[in-house]
């Protein structure tokens, strides 16, 4: 089995086995050791395998909560295929990710993909989704929109799915990229024809390290030069950087430079799709933020006031907060109805909070006392999941949030 598992866990072929090489190896390890075939290995990882989905269900019928991530595409053979994968963090405080399903779907209709996914959820146990994650196709909100009917009804999705639906910010920003990209389209179809690269980004940052190259081929080959080279009003080639993680400020900088009109167009552009999917708090999913207030080296103290203005900074934490009083208020709720043991431990933290702010005359919860406590410095190597495993006993409930 611990071979079996070697193969899997290195992607090796299942004929590995039968290399003289490794043959060679085992003799001097152990020649007691019986050679399998590689049909007896492929016989391990199968067995190998309903282990791990045993255990696996076993756990999650426990009552875990996930976050899912499902995608879909079609091969070049025209099949459909959907993977379904799961994100939680275990009792031990460990981010854990399982693939739960890799299947031929008969199509992408967003009904099909809402009842895939909920048979996958039915066969493994799972009770409680957080979050869905998918791209921003049309399909997939009708997708999302019919898992939510579906878990609304075994009440298996917090405060009624109002946190569901997650829009993957991968396939956003890759969709303001391209948006970019359309203004310089015939350029980057030249680079493409001269490097032969699928990525288009790495295509570009590979190019840009040849610029000098490309200078000189544009000095010393018309026919070169004529084909390949494309350059903005100001005689300097262009180049797209990565993605940051300050995109806003950036695109709201380029799009009111001067001196560069086609770069200007194309931060205005890609503006446009900015706004149109993280423009407004309102139509984004809050769960984005409450993320980042549950890093104890953010919390909410500043960074609304660097991405907004004022008024919008003060509506966008009036919501955030909200949210958040809402979850914890859900999970207090949860709790309160699981076992004996959970109602003295909330009674005895609430009764440690009261006696903590009796002289305020005011009582607290675990939201508050987070926030109100000073940030943690961001020291290189700070680990999110060990911080709140340690300070898991202060905060008993909002520990569970996080």
């Amino acid at each position: 089995m611990a071979l079996a598992r070697m193969i899997i866990v290195d992607e090796l072929h299942f004929r590995f086995v039968e290399h003289d090489g490794f043959i060679y190896f085992m003799g001097v390890v152990e020649p007691r050791f019986p050679m399998p075939s590689h049909l007896m290995v492929a016989r391990d990882c199968i067995k190998l395998w309903f282990v791990e989905r045993e255990n696996l269900i076993s756990y999650l019928k426990l009552g875990q909560r996930v976050s899912l991530i499902t995608d879909t595409w079609t091969s070049i053979q025209n099949l459909n295929y959907m993977c379904l994968t799961c994100h939680y963090i275990d009792g031990d405080w460990t981010y854990q990710k399982r693939i739960l399903n890799f299947c031929i779907v008969p199509n992408h209709n967003g009904e099909t993909i809402g009842k895939t996914i909920e048979r996958c959820l039915n066969d493994w146990g799972i009770k409680m989704v957080i979050t869905i994650t998918v791209d921003n196709a049309k399909t997939n909100d009708v997708a999302v929109d019919y898992l939510k009917k579906k878990l609304e009804m075994k009440d298996g999705c917090m405060l009624g799915g109002q946190f569901l639906h997650m829009r993957c910010a991968a396939h956003v920003l890759n969709l303001i990229v391209q948006e970019e990209l359309k203004g310089i389209h015939n350029s980057i179809v030249k680079v493409r024809n001269a490097l032969r690269w699928n990525s288009t980004y790495f295509m570009l940052e590979v190019a840009e390290k040849f610029e000098t190259a490309f200078d000189r081929m544009h000095e010393e080959d018309v026919e070169f030069s004529s084909y390949f080279m494309e350059v903005d009003g100001n005689g300097k080639h262009k180049h797209i950087g990565p993605p940051k993680v300050g995109i806003q400020n950036e695109l709201h900088r380029l799009s009111g430079i001067d001196g560069d009109h086609l770069l200007k167009e194309m931060a205005q552009s890609m503006k446009e799709k900015y706004e149109k999917y993280w423009g407004d708090i309102k139509n984004m999913n809050l769960m984005m933020f409450i993320a980042v207030v549950l890093d104890p080296r953010y919390k909410m103290k500043y960074w609304f006031n660097k991405w907004y203005s004022k008024e919008k900074a003060e509506f966008a934490l009036k919501l955030v907060r909200g949210a958040l009083d809402k979850l914890y208020a859900h999970y207090v709720k949860e709790s309160s109805a699981s076992f004996p043991y959970d109602l003295w431990k909330i009674a005895s933290h609430e009764f440690d909070e009261h006696i903590a702010t009796e002289d305020d005359n005011e009582c607290t919860t675990d939201v508050d006392k987070y926030l109100n406590e000073a940030s943690e410095k961001n020291s290189e190597g700070f680990d999110i999941l060990a911080w709140w495993k340690v300070n898991s006993t202060r905060y008993v409930i909002f520990s569970e949030v996080a």
